[in-house]
């Protein structure tokens, strides 16, 4: 199963401060504390996963190796025992208020089997013996101001499109509503130029609603599949395209006519002696230039054709040049 982002858990964006972190987790462990929330499994999951989030996220170096590799890479290189490292759980919750006797100290008792700050068995989770606790709110993602769920859809764009980029009008149904028209949402989305193909484009606040009053809604993420053309491919931020020239083009060299993605023929010069294979470059008529990012160019790979048959004249000359060491 993935792992849930710990960011998601908190209800926070990426780009959250250190205090914007340490207020989210006290509020949610406040309201999902297992004193509050007796005889509920999905509390006690909650209260898990908020603690191991803010585990990570509150350290600096947890927080960039996470935001580096992400949630899945992170768990298969760390332990439990490695997340929860030097962090101080007792220091953090000794002003809550909460815990039987109204302190943090019989709650890490039932954690980790002792007072204050201790370090888990590697491989093993701190939370094993908290027992079944219940409740509702953001203990079962409702009732306090929760994130949304992330929409995934794959949108399959033209060649054209990806290159020069275009607006596009999309029907999106959430994943569960099993493509009911009154769950379709029309959306206009604007795909920018120079897009490839693989790219995930974010809208913000277009997925789910949220999952709790004044929550924020989730994301909307396309998944872009750049359908295949029959003469031009995209490589990074340049065209390419093959251009067939004869033989005696290649030996002698001359001026032919490219086809550009525009619909345009441009020429583009032949030197002579130019050898099957050889790419030339056609600045600039590539993905246009776009937020700082210059302006990708066109590049033609030549194939020299060899004739099948030859008229009886084309043979003899052939022969000549054949004689005189060609």
């Amino acid at each position: 199963m993935a792992k849930r982002d710990y960011y998601e858990i908190l209800g926070v964006k990426k780009t959250a401060s250190a205090d914007e972190i340490k207020k989210a987790f006290r509020s949610l462990a406040q309201i999902c504390h297992p004193d509050k929330n007796p005889g509920d499994t999905a509390a006690e999951e909650r209260f898990k996963d908020i603690n191991e989030a803010y585990a990570v996220l509150s350290d600096p170096k947890k927080r960039r190796q996470y935001d580096n590799i992400g949630a899945e890479g992170f768990h298969q290189q760390f332990s439990q025992e490695d997340i929860f490292r030097d962090f101080d759980l007792n220091s953090i919750f000794s002003d809550l208020g909460v815990g039987r006797g109204g302190g943090a100290d019989d709650l890490f008792s039932s954690l980790f089997g002792g007072r204050g700050r201790r370090r888990p068995q590697r491989g093993a989770n701190p939370f094993v013996d908290l027992g079944s606790f219940g409740g509702a709110g953001p203990c079962h993602g409702g009732g306090q101001p929760t994130r949304g769920q992330d929409y995934r859809q794959v949108v399959e764009i033209s060649l054209h499109e990806a290159v020069y980029g275009g607006n596009r009008r999309l029907s999106i149904y959430p994943a569960d509503s099993g493509a009911d028209p009154g769950a379709r949402q029309d959306l206009n989305v604007r795909i920018p130029p120079g897009v490839t193909d693989g790219k995930r484009l974010r809208l913000a606040g277009k997925g789910g609603p949220p999952q709790g009053p004044g929550g924020p809604p989730g994301d909307l993420f396309l998944e872009i599949r750049v359908a295949s053309h029959p003469t031009f491919k995209l490589e990074g931020r340049d065209l390419v395209v093959e251009q067939t020239v004869s033989l005696t083009q290649a030996i002698l060299g001359d001026q032919v006519a490219v086809p550009t993605l525009r619909g345009e023929t441009k020429q583009l010069r032949v030197p002579p002696g130019t050898q099957s294979g050889t790419r030339l470059r056609m600045r600039g008529l590539g993905v246009p230039a776009h937020k700082g990012e210059s302006a990708g160019d066109q590049h033609v790979v030549l194939k020299v054709q060899i004739p099948r048959e030859l008229t009886d004249e084309q043979r003899q000359m052939i022969e000549k040049l054949r004689h005189s060491g060609l």
